[in-house]
């Protein structure tokens, strides 16, 4: 009982000061509820061990959302991912999902985009008497169109029996490009992933008379999703039949689609106003600009070109950009790195700049400031500053065809993207260790929400307060968590401030200030 009386007490404290600073709370858990199930859970003495057959994965096909809808969803399901994960292995409690036993609710799944397969298939399964065995088969899902749909996905109609055991239980997920005759809960997957989404069992508590409303965006880096309508309920549960707003804002270079129940687009207005019947999850779809692949050229101020620069390594440092910004995230140790994913942020924007003896000087978007070797010794580590050094940018030769950047010219005086993700001098072998690729982004104007454009504004968590550095005084402040729903709404009333925030987890923060222009800073505690 002290594990949940302290549990208790968190919960209390976090609604008292939400309550104090009148927040629109719409967090869409109920804590009494979840509670109940995290006691019942301790108190169990039938906790399930699950077995996790071997398997090899496919780098090509993953499942980049997984929701629950429907009369029995009490908490949903809100599982999303941007980037593919690296285990076979997936297994998914972070949110914390409950649905009443005797009901029915829909899973709704959606895979990547991918040009390597048409179609996928996922076979789902369920222990809905807790032994560890998944018992109940769900049934098998073809899903189409990998290739060409934006989003594609499919679902599985559940219905939860009504003597289902009260309690912790897994509902997993065979995902596999291969179309396999049977499929059992326990068998090697080769060439595919298998998915646990963990799932708390409760009473049925008869008729629903409010539903939980979600949202999401298929890609943060693209735009974000919000819940605009505040709930009344403490719970943040809305009211059947009530008329509920969500909103899609496109990030820069990005276009948004439109609303998606995960199978079709319902809606392509960015602001979506519908009556709720059950709980929902909507997800918003954007699309970013198309970048092409071409010879670098340089350009000028007035009339510019903008590059993102793609280092050709094939190790950890796959995938990764030249970008630059003084808010170093803790996962680098420079302002001046290779990052991932990219964006059309402009801590990912280049320009080539003509300099002396056919060379360019590389000038980042936002700040003007251009790549930097101070002693232009091997292995330098560098940086950027308002005078960069100059670089001959030519054909590696290489078959991949990527360019060689070579300070003052100097052969093997290469750049190159380190292990720890900086950028050095070094030679690494042209075309691979020293190789890049630049991606021409599409010339427009820079508008719409852009993502930590202002480089001198700081947003960050640390030790259960929100810090915000440089933002300007006036601008208007809200803070979601990832299903959408807005916890705390704020003016800024001075150059440094700070806000009470003791929730974990991973929060979107949007700042429009008083002339109109949209942030967002996506944080973590």
């Amino acid at each position: 009982m002290k594990q949940f009386s302290l549990f208790a007490i968190i919960m209390l404290s976090f609604f008292f000061l939400f309550g104090i600073q009148k927040s629109n709370s719409q967090t869409p858990k109920s804590s009494t509820l979840i509670g109940q199930m995290i006691l019942s859970n301790q108190n169990s003495l039938k906790n399930a061990i699950y077995p996790v057959p071997c398997g090899t994965v496919n780098l090509n096909c993953y499942f980049k959302s997984a929701t629950s809808e429907g009369d029995a969803v009490q908490s949903p399901l809100s599982y999303f991912c941007n980037d593919v994960p690296t285990s076979y292995y997936v297994n998914y409690s972070r949110t914390t999902t409950v649905c009443e036993r005797g009901k029915s609710f829909q899973l709704t799944l959606t895979s990547n985009k991918t040009s390597t397969a048409t179609s996928a298939y996922a076979y789902a399964f369920a222990d809905w008497n807790r032994d560890g065995i998944f018992e109940t088969s769900l049934g098998k899902k073809e899903i189409t169109e990998l290739s060409t749909k934006e989003t594609p996905g499919t679902f599985f109609p559940i219905s939860i029996p009504a003597d289902a055991q009260v309690g912790k239980t897994r509902i997993r997920i065979y995902l596999t490009t291969t179309n396999l005759g049977t499929v059992n809960a326990t068998d090697v997957i080769s060439n595919g992933r298998i998915y646990d989404f963990v799932l708390f069992t409760a009473e049925n508590t008869g008729a629903s008379t409010s539903a939980v409303v979600t949202v999401s965006s298929n890609n943060t880096a693209w735009g974000t999703a919000v819940v605009k309508t505040v709930s009344p309920n403490a719970d943040g549960k809305f009211n059947i039949g009530t008329s509920v707003t969500v909103e899609a804002t496109p990030a820069a270079l990005c276009d948004f689609t439109g609303w998606s129940n995960g199978l079709e687009i319902i809606s392509t207005n960015h602001i979506y106003s519908f009556n709720v019947s059950a709980s929902v999850s909507l997800t918003a779809v954007f699309k970013s600009a198309t970048i092409t692949l071409e010879a670098p050229q340089t350009s000028t101020a007035s009339a510019p070109v903008w590059y993102q620069i793609k280092n050709a390594q094939t190790d950890t440092r796959l995938n990764r950009f030249i970008a630059y910004e003084t808010n170093i995230p803790s996962d680098y140790t420079t302002a001046l790195r290779i990052q991932k994913p990219e964006d059309f942020s402009d801590k990912f924007l280049w320009r080539l700049e003509a300099s002396a003896n056919g060379q360019a000087k590389i000038v980042n978007r936002g700040t003007n400031k251009q790549i930097t070797a101070v002693t232009g010794a091997v292995n330098e580590v560098l940086t950027a500053t308002d005078a960069g050094s100059d670089f001959l940018i030519s054909p590696s030769g290489n078959a991949n065809g990527s360019y060689s950047v070579k300070y003052n010219g100097v052969a093997d005086k290469l750049l190159n993207g380190g292990l720890s993700f900086n950028l050095l001098l070094y030679n690494g072998g042209v075309g691979t260790g020293s190789g890049w690729y630049f991606y021409r982004v599409p010339d427009t104007t820079f508008t719409s929400i852009v993502s930590e454009k202002n480089v001198n504004s700081k947003v960050y968590l640390n030790q259960n307060y929100l810090h915000l550095d440089g933002l300007a005084t006036g601008t208007q402040v809200s803070v979601y968590d990832m299903l959408g729903h807005a916890l705390l709404n704020f003016t800024i009333q001075s150059d440094k401030q700070q806000v009470s925030f003791p929730v974990k987890g991973v929060f979107v923060v949007l700042a429009k200030n008083t002339n109109g222009q949209l942030n967002s800073f996506k944080i973590i505690q």
